[in-house]
């Protein structure tokens, strides 16, 4: 009795995410008797061998990358939303960290030091990240933060990211006084 293998195909089919998939095959019974096969002893398998094989399902999808938008809005608007975009989805959350810092614009006179931990959650492709701005009533013309992200989670791209979003507060001047920079 000469050894004989069968091939079994598994369709697969193409998904948004990018992560790599994992499947276990086993043999949960083989037929007897008029077929070619011999008895096969399913729970420990033939020759002691495991009824089963592993499969890994290599992606092709590539790893997403996240950008952080440029924002303006005038002083009198009270907040800056920047928006935190992925260029994909994924099957997994993608977290990361963001903290302002000065440009132009000064923490605490022009608007308030912003920092925390973000997460875009599995299935979704954005969030967004606010910060208070202070309307002065001073004519200093338009003013400049930066919103920066770090430590992305490791299922995002090895690179391509945007990190770096610059936040401008126009300048409403004072009361009664047309918006000119000096």
């Amino acid at each position: 009795n000469g050894n004989s293998s069968t091939t079994v195909t598994v369709p697969t089919a193409q998904d948004a995410d990018f992560d790599n998939e994992t499947f276990t095959a086993t043999i949960n019974g083989v037929g007897t008797g008029a077929s070619q096969f011999e008895n096969v002893d399913t729970t420990t398998g033939a020759n002691s061998r495991t009824p089963s094989a592993e499969a890994t399902i290599n992606d092709d999808d590539v790893a997403p990358t996240v950008s952080i938008n440029d924002v303006t809005v005038n002083e009198d608007a009270g907040t800056m939303t920047f928006t935190v975009t992925l260029s994909n989805s994924t099957t997994q959350d993608v977290t990361f960290d963001y903290a302002s810092s000065n440009g132009t614009a000064t923490a605490g006179a022009d608007y308030t030091a912003t920092s925390g931990s973000g997460t875009i959650t599995a299935g979704n492709t954005t969030t967004t990240i606010t910060v208070d701005i202070t309307d002065d009533f001073l004519r200093e013309g338009d003013e400049t933060l930066n919103m920066t992200l770090t430590n992305l989670s490791a299922n995002t791209a090895a690179s391509g990211h945007d990190l770096v979003g610059v936040g401008t507060i126009q300048d409403a001047g004072s009361p009664g006084q047309p918006e000119t920079p000096q």
